[in-house]
């Protein structure tokens, strides 16, 4: 049995390879990959940075669907299924948008692959693979620790991605912000990875420049606090993402820079008050955001 992994672009020209920017390694593949058993071949194509190959032989085409890149996945599922090849879908655009999904694909997956990626795998094998299988949005009920396993990176091999190691240290969020994929998804709740998990991580990657991929960095402040203060020794540097109510916490931001922060990502989305109240972003209103940059 032989499995085809995809990550589509956000579009492409005929025969042409599609040019942008953020070509870091799309972690998701490399989690599918580890849940994937030993005993079934896998191919890897990212369609940012080369051509897929519809013609090479496989049994079923696994693509992971971002809203930005749906329209270009679903023209890529069917290629694959007009050559009578088996296409299942996951994704947050795929779980928010189940029923459009499922018009372009044999099978999909929502919700977070782990609990239910073997279960469709062994399904597929027999014959008998459902056209929707439902994942648990709890995340902290997978089989690895708190439900994070390690990511199989082998299946990048060969691959020409930016020098930064992607290392997974939660998922979700605590606010409702109404226009957030995230909050929809997980339901104001965040997990951390557990933190010897993401050591090991570090120690595998071996890089020196790191994202820390999560969608609130300091969702919960007592597990952010711990993981700074176990990757410190590291003296490695990080890039993450998280709300601006960072900067009201010096000791906190402190932490950070002692761990090897060297840039936050996050979201202003609007200055005015009376529009951050309407998009459900309140806790952002008492802030002075001069003052809050100044302090990062």
């Amino acid at each position: 049995m032989k499995i085809t992994f995809i990550l589509p672009a956000i579009g492409k020209k005929k025969n042409e390879k599609y040019i942008g920017t953020w070509k870091m390694e799309p972690l998701t593949i490399a989690v599918l990959k580890s849940l994937t058993p030993d005993s079934v071949e896998t191919a890897f194509y990212d369609d940012r940075i080369e051509l897929i190959d519809y013609d090479a032989p496989t049994d079923l085409v696994a693509i992971t669907v971002e809203t930005y890149t749906a329209r270009r996945a679903y023209a890529i599922a069917e290629q694959f299924s007009s050559r009578g090849v088996h296409v299942v879908m996951g994704g947050y655009h795929v779980t928010l948008f189940p029923e459009e999904a499922m018009r372009h694909a044999g099978t999909i997956v929502t919700g977070n692959a782990e609990s239910c990626w073997a279960a469709m795998l062994e399904d597929f094998r027999r014959g008998r693979a459902r056209s929707r299988y439902d994942g648990s949005r709890d995340f902290a009920a997978g089989s690895a620790a708190n439900g994070f396993p390690l990511p199989d990176k082998s299946i990048f091999q060969g691959k020409k991605y930016l020098p930064v190691a992607l290392v997974e240290t939660g998922r979700g969020c605590v606010h409702s912000c109404n226009f957030c994929a995230i909050s929809s998804f997980y339901g104001r709740r965040y997990c951390g990875r557990d933190i010897r998990s993401v050591c090991l991580d570090i120690e595998r990657a071996r890089s020196r420049y790191y994202f820390l991929a999560d969608d609130n960095l300091i969702a919960d402040r007592k597990n952010a606090m711990r993981l700074f203060e176990a990757i410190a020794p590291y003296r490695i540097k990080w890039a993450g993402q998280g709300t601006l109510t960072m900067a009201s916490d010096g000791e906190l931001l402190r932490a950070m820079k002692k761990s090897g922060c060297e840039l936050i990502l996050t979201g202003f989305e609007s200055l005015e008050t009376q529009s951050l109240r309407q998009m459900d972003k309140g806790f952002m209103t008492g802030l002075a955001t001069d003052e809050a940059v100044k302090r990062i």
